[in-house]
């Protein structure tokens, strides 16, 4: 073995000692590790899972494909169904026209007003229609959407605004809205309608897969769905993309772009594929439009006039946005307009479609308007590579088409005015009106004309010296108008795929960075605007050159000081904080350090109060009394009744040495044994009666007439020798227990049947309660219930004790700012994390709070900031907006929307109260009463219930007389109140 050991490497030496122990040493150690074999079952076992994990990545990768491809192609879908609806009704609307032959110059006056009638009621009707359908059946359809979506993707949730109830109602009312004429788009109601199919669409998901549940994963698909909705309106999905993430996100997640891009494509592939199968329609933009403008349509000499025209673009995209604004607010708060249209709602959208319909009547001032052409149709003339002052037959002469629409009616640049003035009120008025509607179409096709009457101006000035093509201008005009109204660049890459040509490239981003500058500076976005009037929760940008928000800091505008919890606090603190809107709280350690440990839930709170206060705990406390007056009775019978019977077998020991002594047959009377009682044996009964002597009752002495009931004799002597043994006047007892009570009289089974009736009822109820088959309900059912003065001491009993909340529930890492954090970062912080608020501290210890709306007011009024004041009251007018509804404003013709919760960050112990289907920081109330809340405000004059803290019987503690009574009057007004609960039914 040495030997073997040897050639081995390693030298193994021992002996074996008499106990049969063998040691060994091992020299020159030099043993390779064993290798274990690999079986094929390995091999496929680690195969198999490779190919299982590559599958399930591959799964989720097909899925979020798929997903987005069916949303885009659903929402194509919808959009084609939307233009052949809406085409098939101006059809209609045409043949009306051709039935009267408006533009005949022969035509009697009967038939004139016929077909006059007819153009009005058919837009005065189907504008009716729209908003009765929308009113009733969903009234967040109301709109455009773009604002909505602005704010529900930063994390706020609007009841009900992405449910398939509110989809039906926009589809319906954007296809009524557009069919009836009116200068309204249908770009941001698709928008509203792709994402309402992408909520959908996650919720299906959602029972499938989990993932689909998460915010984070919803709010990527909505953002992608809002790029599909721009996609699928103007076949344009590159715009589209960034179009939708201008207007809707201040951060965009870069990993989500290409489901945005995708998701577009599909939407503006299958819209190409399904105009093929379509007729084409005059309804909206198409996407395969082509502009045939040459490569040296415009020099280098007229880029300074294109400057020009998006200068003026600036200045007429804020003057439509404060009109429109201002309109609003006069429609909300005129006292002429409230009594006309706020109370008949419907008379509004009615007078308005009739005044347009009179405007656009192809036989009356339509005939200067092209009124005969439904709005959005006339971009084709607008983008025409050719001058409406030439002459048809010059080379710049217009085809007969545009002709009959533009050139046999006068100075076309009269035509032109009067076309940029109507459709600019005519636009901001159809906006205020309760149906669906979209605002950059028409701002599109009024930036064209703008830019069609610039260019006509130009080229009418320089004459044929030098060569102007008004289309371009056109098209300029077009794309700076519409980017200073909705404040976005990217309206230069819609321009460029909707024209199909890229030669104007820089006259385009020219133009649209100068209007686009010019109307920031001067008003907000029209979707902002939009925010602002329906008080929605959404934080602006940053002012431009503004220097201030570096200045300022968190401590010049949080609210101070703020309203805590500490770890250990009363139950009537925490029902202070529940009656407040909010949704978070903060939690100290102390009152004293108020060193901030974290903040705890609303909905935790009102739940841990429920328990203490709420109706089945009252209910609880109830039954606890009714059973402790029922123990009571049982245990002061039992005690006389075993005095009795010792008294009793006393006495008759007593008799029986008597008679023993005597050796006669005769019976001792009861005085001579100084009994209370003589017991009279009866042959005819089984057992010995009581026989009550005569009691001379002082007439102070009462007792309650309709106790509760028992009929055995020996508690009806028990209660008699209780009344004995009274040390104090019975009728004052009674009196202050409010008892009826006088002297007895009669004979007294018929108090103490009322009492076994009385005990019975009870035990009865008890016991169903106990061991029913719905305990719950049982319990919350109840037919035992406090008393309002009862109520008012116990609860203000229950809220003086005090809770020590548990680190499971407090959240204890909340957002929180130094107070010397600028204002810049506080708005990044706010943007990029989606907060509704943040705590200020000082080395930690909690001086302010800063919520969304203090930053929103900081930004727009940072020129007015005192840098030395503070905010005083948590009960300012902050806190109060964080509900973001107006109170004092009231508007009918668009019902404000519900927001469900401000954008939070989302921890453990706080969930959202409302489901994702139903997307107001307002917090619904606690489910205890208000009546409950208002009684503890006014102190109870005296404690009459039976008390809990009365000392258990069977202690060393003596029962007192009193305490009987004063149970069987408990229970005999319990047994009363729920006789009087019952007898209705």
């Amino acid at each position: 073995m040495a030997e073997a050991s040897k050639q081995r490497g390693y030298m193994i030496s021992g002996a074996i000692n008499p106990e049969r122990k063998v040691t060994f040493t091992i020299d020159n150690f030099d043993m390779e590790i064993p290798q274990f074999r690999k079986t094929p079952r390995m091999f496929r076992n680690r195969l198999l899972n490779k190919i299982h994990k590559h599958l399930t990545s591959l799964s989720n990768l097909l899925a979020d494909w798929l997903f987005l491809a069916l949303l885009g192609v659903f929402v194509a879908f919808i959009s084609i169904a939307v233009e052949m609806t809406t085409f098939l009704l101006h059809y209609i609307q045409r043949k009306t026209v051709t039935i009267y032959n408006l533009h005949s110059p022969d035509q009697s006056y009967f038939t004139r007003m016929l077909g006059f009638s007819s153009w009005s009621g058919y837009t005065v009707g189907l504008v009716a229609m729209s908003a009765c359908f929308v009113h009733f059946v969903a009234p967040q359809a109301i709109g455009s959407g773009i604002p909505e979506m602005k704010t529900i993707i930063r994390g706020v949730i609007l009841i009900d605004y992405l449910t398939f109830k509110t989809l039906v109602s926009k589809v319906v009312g954007i296809t009524l809205a557009m069919a009836s004429g009116m200068p309204i788009g249908k770009m941001g109601p698709f928008v509203h309608i792709a994402s309402v199919v992408a909520n959908q669409m996650c919720l299906l998901a959602a029972r499938f897969d989990p993932a689909y549940r998460e915010e984070t994963r919803r709010m990527e698909c909505l953002a992608a769905a809002c790029a599909v909705g721009v996609a699928c309106t103007f076949s344009a999905p590159v715009g589209g993309v960034l179009f939708s993430i201008e207007v809707t996100t201040m951060y965009f997640s870069v990993r989500s772009y290409w489901k945005g891009f995708f998701a577009a494509c599909c939407g503006a592939t299958t819209i190409r594929l399904l105009r093929g199968y379509v007729a084409q329609t005059e309804v909206t933009v198409n996407a395969f439009y082509q502009t045939t403008f040459d490569r040296d349509s415009f020099s280098v000499d007229e880029l300074p006039l294109f400057a020009v025209l998006g200068v003026l673009c600036g200045l007429l995209g804020a003057i439509y946005i404060r009109v429109y604004r201002t309109l609003v607010m006069f429609l909300r708060k005129n006292q002429i307009s409230k009594r006309l249209f706020q109370r008949n709602w419907l008379v509004y959208p009615i007078i308005i479609s009739f005044l347009f319909s009179c405007l656009a009547y192809p036989h009356g001032l339509g005939m200067f308007t092209t009124g005969r052409i439904k709005f959005g149709a006339n971009l084709r003339d607008f983008f025409s590579n050719c001058s409406f002052l030439a002459l048809p037959d010059e080379p710049m002469g217009c085809g007969a088409e545009i002709y009959s629409h533009w050139l046999n009616r006068g100075n076309i640049l009269m035509l032109l005015f009067l076309f940029v003035t109507v459709h600019f009120f005519c636009s901001i008025i159809s906006f205020t009106l309760p149906i669906p509607s979209g605002v950059f179409l028409p701002v599109f096709v009024l930036g064209s004309a703008i830019g069609r009457l610039f260019g006509e101006i130009i080229r009418q000035s320089f004459g044929n010296s030098v060569r102007i093509a008004p289309g371009i201008y056109a098209v300029v005009g077009a794309a700076s108008f519409s980017a200073s109204v909705t404040h976005t660049v990217s309206v230069s890459v819609m321009i460029f795929e909707i024209t199909g040509q890229l030669h104007f490239i820089l006259p385009v981003m020219i133009a649209v960075m100068l209007s686009n500058a010019v109307c920031a500076y001067l008003h907000p976005s029209f979707f902002d605007t939009i925010i602002k009037i329906k008080h929605l929760p959404f934080l602006p940008d940053i002012p431009p050159a503004n220097n201030l928000v570096h200045t300022t800091c968190a401590e010049q505008i949080m609210v101070s000081p703020v309203k805590f919890l500490t770890k250990v606090t009363t139950y009537r603190e925490i029902q202070e904080m529940v009656e407040t809107q909010l949704r978070l709280f903060p939690v100290v350690d102390n009152k004293s350090s108020q060193m901030l440990v974290g903040t705890i839930s609303h909905g935790f709170l009102a739940e841990l109060l429920e328990k203490k206060i709420g109706e089945v705990a009252r209910k609880e406390e109830a039954e606890k009394r009714v059973r402790r007056a029922i123990e009571t009775i049982d245990h002061h019978f039992k005690d006389s009744e075993k005095e009795l019977t010792e008294q009793r077998r006393k006495v008759q020991s007593e008799n029986d040495c008597a008679a023993l002594d005597t050796e006669t047959d005769h019976r001792f009377p009861v005085a001579e044994s100084k009994a209370r009682f003589t017991i009279v044996p009866l042959s005819e009964y089984r057992h010995p009666k009581v026989v009550f002597p005569p009691v001379s009752i002082p007439p102070e002495a009462p007792v309650e007439n309709t106790l509760c009931r028992r009929n055995s004799a020996s508690r009806r002597n028990a209660l008699f020798s209780l009344q004995e043994r009274a040390e104090r006047p019975n009728s004052e007892f009674l009196e202050e227990h409010g008892i009826e009570h006088h002297t007895i009289n009669g004979s007294p089974n018929e108090h103490y049947l009322i009492i076994k009736n009385y005990i019975k009822q009870a035990k009865k109820y008890l016991t169903h309660m106990k061991h029913g088959p719905l305990k719950k309900e049982s319990k919350k059912n109840s037919c035992y219930d406090l008393s309002d003065e009862e109520r008012k001491m116990w609860e203000e009993e229950q809220l003086s004790q005090e809770v020590e909340l548990g680190e499971n529930n407090i959240y204890p890492a909340p957002i929180q700012f130094v107070k010397k954090t600028s204002l810049y970062k506080i708005h990044s912080i706010f943007s990029m994390l989606q907060l509704s608020k943040a705590y200020v501290t000082d080395c930690g210890r909690l001086v302010g709070v800063v919520a969304l709306v203090d930053v929103r007011n900081a930004l727009e009024n940072t020129e007015l900031i005192v840098k030395s004041e503070h905010k005083k009251s948590c009960k300012s007018d902050s806190f109060k907006a964080l509900r973001h509804v107006s109170t004092n404003i009231v508007d009918i013709l668009t019902p404000p929307l519900e927001i469900s919760r401000g954008s939070t960050t989302v921890h453990p112990s706080v969930v959202p109260e409302h489901p994702v289907s139903s997307p107001k920081e307002s917090i619904p109330p606690p489910t205890f009463s208000s009546h409950l809340r208002s009684s503890l405000r006014s102190k109870p004059q005296r404690n009459n219930h039976f008390e809990e803290n009365r000392p258990r019987y069977g202690s060393v503690c003596e029962r007192r007389p009193e305490d009987l009574v004063e149970a069987v009057a408990y229970l005999r007004r319990k047994s009363l109140a729920v006789a009087t609960t019952e007898s209705p039914k």
